[in-house]
């Protein structure tokens, strides 16, 4: 029989404390840096509606029927084609594309706007206007639809970038 001692390696009382304190440092950095979470979700609740005001304005485009979004301030948003009673089928999901931002805790819309679009895929309503989304802390942003072009911007458009539209020289 032989008389070994066990040693035991790993890592002293002392050593793990100051790792969790360390993590602990970490985790407030990466929070302060991360921002505000409504914040965030504005930015995605404008970002997708600019994507189903693009799908509007490309479905008038490949069937050649006027298509458009309306905006419901404190509300919802429906993409139609046609007219407002025929909302188009969410690509996504298959249902309806009616969209009541329950997705994005804490951001509602906060103007009123449609727009419309032909099957040039220019606005026929609504050009050069904007809705506007507005999250719990404050965050605000704005998706435009320039009125000859139809494009769809979101908080892009300033003074002097030298755009004709009316909401450049406002």
């Amino acid at each position: 029989m032989s008389n070994k001692t066990d040693s035991f390696k790993g890592f002293t009382l002392i050593e793990l404390v100051l790792m969790i304190a360390l993590l602990g440092i970490m985790v407030v950095f990466y929070v302060e840096s991360a921002g505000n979470l409504s914040d965030i979700a504005v930015d995605s609740a404008s970002r997708k509606a600019q994507s189903d005001i693009r799908l509007a304005q490309q479905m008038a485009q490949t069937t050649g029927v006027n298509s458009g979004a309306k905006f419901t301030a404190n509300g919802t948003y429906v993409i139609y084609q046609g007219n407002i009673n025929n909302p188009v089928r969410d690509p996504l999901t298959g249902g309806q594309l009616i969209e009541n931002l329950s997705k994005f805790p804490g951001v509602k819309i906060t103007t009123s706007y449609q727009v419309e679009f032909n099957p040039v895929g220019t606005p026929t309503m609504g050009g050069d206007g904007r809705v506007r989304f507005t999250s719990s802390s404050g965050a605000i942003r704005d998706v435009y639809v320039v009125n000859n072009t139809g494009a769809v911007i979101i908080d892009l458009i300033q003074e002097g970038t030298g755009c004709s539209c009316e909401l450049c020289y406002q």
